[in-house]
């Protein structure tokens, strides 16, 4: 029995010792396609981010533009629906030529190129800002693991310990 013992401990002892050598040797593949793997993901939630904060100041840019053909817009409808009223055309939506109310008319002439549409647009730019610049600000492992692979591994292996 104790012959039996001693040839499984030394059997586990040495299948031990085989993995030991195997992971070691394959330790510095392991490590550098760690580095790969997570340099390229990084970096491309990096270019994300900088595709997203391009597009949003590209938007912010061109905006003049399209609150100019907005105001343009507005103006047209304003100015047709003024004529309409001065023509007398019936303003009931159930009666007359029109299909204009005199809500839809109070809303046309008070309509400014800054209304609701604006408003939410600029919010949307500003969120879509916002996460351009969160994709940038989180995701520069790329950048470490490019100065200092050596410093990015220890503090990736702390974070397993955590």
């Amino acid at each position: 029995m104790n012959e039996e013992l001693q040839k499984a401990v030394s059997e586990i002892f040495r299948s031990a010792l085989a993995a030991k050598d195997f992971l070691m040797g394959e330790l510095p593949e392991y490590i550098s396609q760690l580095l790969l793997w997570n340099a390229i993901y990084s970096a491309i939630l990096f270019s994300v981010g900088i595709l997203i904060v391009s597009a949003c100041s590209y938007v912010g840019i061109n905006n003049n533009k399209f609150i100019q053909k907005r105001k343009e817009r507005i103006t047209q409808t304003q100015k047709a629906a003024r004529e309409a009223f001065e023509r007398k055309e019936n303003w009931c939506f159930y009666h007359g030529s029109s299909n204009v109310t005199s809500i839809e008319y109070d809303r046309i002439m008070t309509k400014s190129a800054y209304d609701e549409f604006f408003i939410a647009m600029v919010c949307c730019w500003v969120l879509c800002l916002f996460v351009g610049i969160m994709f940038l600000s989180k995701n520069t492992d790329w950048l470490m693991i490019w100065i200092a692979p050596k410093v990015w591994l220890i503090e990736y292996a702390a974070q397993f310990i955590k």
